[in-house]
Order: C-alpha cells, then structure tokens, then sequence
C-alpha cells in the first residue's frame, strides 16, 4: 500500500484533498451550529429578563385583584352586618315608642277616669257643706 501512495501521489493529494473538503464542510456546519446556537442563548437572555418581568407584573396584579375582591366581599358583609344591627336597634326602638304611647294613652284615661270620680267626690262633699266651694 505505501508502494502505491508513493508510485500515485495525485491519489493522495485529491484523497488528502476530499478530507480537507470533508472537514472542513464539518467545521463549518458546527460553527454555524455554535453561532445558531449562541444567537439562541443571547436571545434568551434579554427574552427572560422580559418574560419574569411581565411575569411578576401579572401576578402583582392578581394579587391586587384577589385582594379587592376580598375586600369587597368583607366590606359587604360587614354592611350587611351592620345594616341588621340598626335595623334591629330601629325596630326595638318602634316597640318601645309604641309601648310609651299605650302607656300614655293608658295614663291619660287612668287619669281622666280619676278626674271625674275626684269631681264627683267633690262635687258630694261641697254639697255636703252647703252648696259651697
């Protein structure tokens, strides 16, 4: 075989010359892989900065909205709390009030009733007396 390379020496030179060839077509396709390759990484790396920015914008702003909802459920129910407490101290008071004025009435014709028997005891004893006052 060493006889034949050095009797032939074009074959080694068009063989040496195909390798080369060969080689560097793979050289080149792994730069172009490396270069595709770093094109990706520094893509990513001002694409992720972005994305977790946006990321914890809206998340900010869930909790913002879980938050008011919240929130707004609570300040519901406490308005709703709040209005039956003074619906029940409104209605307490409407018997009470209502209960006075019985109670007035009850007085006054307690009162009137005692005014004419009081007339009626007066009016016996001054007789009694002669007619006078």
């Amino acid at each position: 075989m060493f006889t034949t390379i050095t009797d032939h020496p074009e074959i080694i030179v068009g063989v040496s010359c195909i390798l080369l060839g060969v080689v560097g077509y793979f050289l080149k396709k792994v730069d172009n892989k490396i270069d595709s390759t770093a094109t990706i990484v520094s893509t990513l790396k001002t694409e992720i900065p972005l994305q977790l920015a946006t990321m914890r914008n809206d998340l900010k702003e869930d909790i913002v909205e879980a938050f008011n909802n919240i929130c707004v459920e609570r300040q519901g129910s406490c308005s709703r709390l709040q209005q039956a407490k003074l619906d029940t101290i409104t209605a307490t008071n409407s018997a009470i009030c209502a209960k006075l004025g019985r109670l007035d009435a009850e007085r006054k014709e307690a009162w009137s009733l005692q005014r004419r028997w009081n007339d009626k005891i007066e009016s016996t004893i001054y007789s009694d007396k002669g007619g006078k006052k």
